[in-house]
C-alpha cells in the first residue's frame, strides 16, 4: 500500500519499519482492560494450580498419618482448603456443630450449656 502511494513520485520502497503506533483513546483503554483481564486470569490459574497441589498433598499426608475420611469429609475439607487458599477475603474459621451424617448431639449439648450459663447469669 505504501509503494502505491509513493510510486507516483518515482520512489521505490525497499523496506520500512513502524516505530510508533497510536490508538484512539477508547481503543487503547479497551486493550488495557483486555491485557489486565488476561494477567488476572493467568495469575488465578497459577493460584488454583498451587492450591490443588496443596490440597492433594494435605489429603495424602492425612492418609499417611492414618486418618481415615469418608467421601463427604474429603469433599468438605477439599472445598474449605480451596476456598481458603484461593480466596481473597480474610479467612474466618468456623466449626461445624453437626457431623456429616446429620448427628446433632453436639448442637444439643452446646444449646444446653448456653441455656445453663444464661440461667446462671440471670439468677
Amino acid at each position: 500500500m505504501l509503494q502505491e502511494k509513493v510510486e507516483i513520485a518515482g520512489v521505490r520502497v525497499i523496506s520500512f519499519e513502524l516505530s510508533d503506533l497510536s490508538y484512539a483513546p477508547e481503543i487503547a483503554q479497551s486493550m488495557l482492560v483486555r491485557q489486565q483481564a488476561q494477567a488476572l486470569i493467568s495469575a488465578r490459574q497459577i493460584v488454583v494450580e498451587g492450591a490443588v497441589g496443596i490440597v492433594h498433598d494435605a489429603m495424602n499426608l492425612l492418609t499417611q498419618k492414618g486418618v481415615t475420611l469418608d467421601a463427604a469429609d474429603r469433599a468438605r475439607i477439599t472445598g474449605n482448603l480451596l476456598a481458603i487458599i484461593c480466596g481473597e477475603a480474610k479467612v474466618q474459621p468456623t466449626f461445624s456443630i453437626q457431623d456429616s451424617s446429620g448427628n446433632t448431639a453436639l448442637l444439643e449439648r452446646m444449646t444446653a450449656l448456653l441455656e445453663k450459663q444464661g440461667a446462671g447469669k440471670s439468677g
